[in-house]
């Protein structure tokens, strides 16, 4: 049976050459160019600052724009808001591999028992480490282990940290709430997780109308799981965590760190945390 939908080449031999009035509404009209532009700042903006990025695909839903955002990196790292984007990124992630590249796309939002034959499928299909779940209550222990088990190898986790938006997550000082930590402990030492850290998303920062508020929010979200983790290091693995926060709009205003002369005090206090913190910045969507 023919399939429904068309092939790349199709949609190409479809659209290219149309005048942008005969293209069928409604449509969304990319620049390549000014996305492409943007990309490349970040990402320079990212290996000056020294930190660890992951990028969403939920905004665009297209491989070939999240092969822009990781760009020629050795780590590719995203974060989809689907099962369906995830899918949608296996073929590129696989040609990733094959190049050599470290790989791993977050499902981002808290574990549900639904989703993990889907989310054990496409680990199968991507190998170990290539797959992230983020979990905050000791409920979604057995679906994390069932997940594992049915993928074959450790699933990796970010417990996700409430750091004001109060949407989802456990506060700071409730990272252990019902012996969460212990019991992760306790799945890490028998296959059925791999622990890489925090996660915070605050979309606050989406209200803030100046460089100094957007970086303020991701202080507090830096120092909010920072603040977690020290709290807590008595449970937690003998190694090195992860700290991943941020929106668009911090990680838009974190150019401002690329200037030692910057007019911000945010922006000192903000470089100083990122030095003694393993932090992964998140850039939700492309900046226009």
């Amino acid at each position: 049976m023919a399939s429904i939908t068309p092939s790349q080449e199709d949609l190409q031999q479809f659209y290219i050459g149309k005048d942008i009035g005969d293209v069928p509404k409604p449509a969304a009209v990319l620049d390549v160019a000014i996305i492409r532009r943007h990309c490349e700042t970040m990402l320079r903006t990212i290996k000056t600052l020294d930190v660890g990025f992951r990028v969403h695909v939920k905004s665009h839903k297209t491989p070939e724009i999240a092969k822009l955002q990781v760009g020629d990196s050795t780590v590719a790292n995203f974060i989809a808001s689907t099962v369906l984007e995830i899918e949608m990124m296996i073929p590129l992630l696989q040609d990733l591999k094959q190049k050599g590249r470290k790989i791993n796309i977050l499902y981002g939002i808290p574990l549900v028992p639904s989703q993990v034959p889907l989310l054990a499928k496409a680990a199968r299909e991507l190998g170990e480490n290539s797959i992230t779940v983020m979990i905050d209550h000791p409920d979604q222990l057995p679906y994390l282990e069932k997940l594992s088990s049915l993928a074959g190898h450790p699933t990796c986790v970010f417990v996700k940290v409430d750091t004001g938006y109060h949407r989802a997550g456990l506060p700071p000082v409730s990272l252990n709430k019902n012996g969460l930590l212990g019991k992760l402990a306790s799945a890490e030492e028998t296959g059925g997780a791999r622990l890489l850290g925090l996660y915070s998303h605050s979309s606050l920062s989406y209200s803030g109308t100046t460089p100094e508020q957007a970086m303020g929010h991701l202080i507090s979200e830096i120092r909010g799981c920072k603040d977690a983790l020290e709290r807590n290091l008595h449970l937690l693995p003998k190694k090195e965590l992860v700290i991943s926060v941020g929106a668009t709009p911090q990680v838009v205003s974190s150019q401002n760190l690329l200037r030692d002369d910057s007019p911000y005090a945010e922006a000192r206090e903000l470089r100083a945390l990122i030095r003694e913190t393993n932090v992964e910045l998140l850039l939700a969507s492309i900046p226009s």
